[in-house]
């Protein structure tokens, strides 16, 4: 049977006397550690429960080395449900490639501002603005999406931006747009490595964007607002030319209609 236990490797004390953090995994007579990119004192850390001290004086910031390494816990937990449904006899190996590949994933903010920054560089710039607009509103419902990681965008997630979207008074077609733009962000980032298909929030027993869809409701131009682009003249070219391409188009649909059979 594995053991798993979050520890300090004390066989490698650096300058400033701290050692790192590391998962240690021993399965049959065999041990790995995993470096989880922490470090602390012995005076820092709490042995018994695994976890930094919960003293400010000597750990500022320890809720937040706690809170990571508790997700860390979570993954190890996801792994090895993943690995007894899989029906696999795993090596210490398999473990670590399959939660290093888990706990390097990209955080989600980083990630969108990098294929914003590439689509202005290739002079995509409506795809760009597309990217930004659906960022903000993620930002705008999620205080904390500039640290939140692919893995934590999952159905129950996206089911409450969706939700929160929807008391913000967006409608079914204005939500599947910030939707298929998030989709296929995660779309790229999984096929990139930078994260994870087990937890993908759409497609099949996930969140169905198609649902979201609305006929628009036919809108009318007034006669005023058709006799207003009639006698108004634009000074750009390009706005005269759509002018006056827009008034062939109505006159010969009225002539076709007039004279249908």
């Amino acid at each position: 049977m594995a053991r798993f236990k979050i520890t300090l490797f004390k066989s490698n004390i650096r300058k400033d006397g701290s050692c790192p953090v590391c998962l240690r995994v021993a399965k049959e007579d065999k041990t790995k550690y995993i470096d989880l990119q922490l470090s602390a004192t012995k005076g820092q850390w709490d042995e018994q429960a695994s976890r930094f001290k919960k003293d400010k004086r000597v750990n500022p910031n320890y809720e937040n080395y706690n809170a990571l390494l508790n997700r860390y816990e979570v993954r190890k937990d996801e792994i090895l449900q993943k690995f007894m449904e899989e029906r696999i006899n795993w090596t210490l190996n398999q473990f670590e490639e399959e939660f290093l590949g888990m706990s390097k994933q990209g955080k989600v903010y980083d990630y969108f501002m990098r294929q914003v920054e590439n689509l202005k560089a290739t002079r995509h710039i409506g795809n760009a603005k597309v990217y930004e607009r659906t960022l903000h509103m993620l930002a705008k419902y999620d205080d904390k999406i500039e640290e939140r990681l692919f893995s934590e965008l999952d159905v129950k997630y996206i089911n409450r931006f969706n939700l929160e979207m929807e008391k913000d008074g967006c409608c079914g077609n204005t939500r599947k747009y910030y939707l298929k733009t998030l989709r296929a962000v995660v779309n790229k980032a999984i096929k990139e490595r930078e994260a994870s298909s087990n937890t993908y929030p759409f497609g099949k027993g996930g969140f169905e964007i198609g649902k979201l869809a609305e006929e628009t409701a036919k809108r009318y131009l007034s006669p005023q607002d058709l006799e207003l682009i009639k006698n108004s003249p634009q000074q750009n070219p390009v706005l005269e030319l759509s002018r006056r391409v827009f008034l062939f188009m109505f006159r010969y649909e009225f002539y076709r209609r007039s004279h249908a059979d």
